[in-house]
C-alpha cells in the first residue's frame, strides 16, 4: 500500500504498509491485511525472482 510518508521510502524490512515480506511459510490461504493510508492509494504485488526456491515479493507503488 501507498505509505503515509512522502519521499522515498525503505522497503527493505516490513512495514506498516508491506515492504519486503518474504517469507517461505507463505501458504495457499495466507491472509495479510494492511490498511488503506491516503485516499486513491496504491497496491502492487509481485514476484520478481519467481525462480528462487522459496520466492521473493516485491514491488513499488507510484
Amino acid at each position: 500500500m501507498t505509505p503515509k510518508e512522502i519521499g522515498k521510502v525503505d522497503t527493505t524490512h516490513p512495514k506498516y504498509f508491506g515492504g519486503n515480506v518474504d517469507n517461505k511459510n507463505f501458504v495457499v490461504g495466507t491472509s495479510m491485511y494492511y490498511e488503506v493510508n491516503n485516499p486513491g492509494a496504491g497496491f502492487y504485488v509481485g514476484d520478481s525472482h519467481f525462480a528462487q526456491g522459496d520466492a521473493e515479493l516485491s514491488g513499488t507503488n507510484d
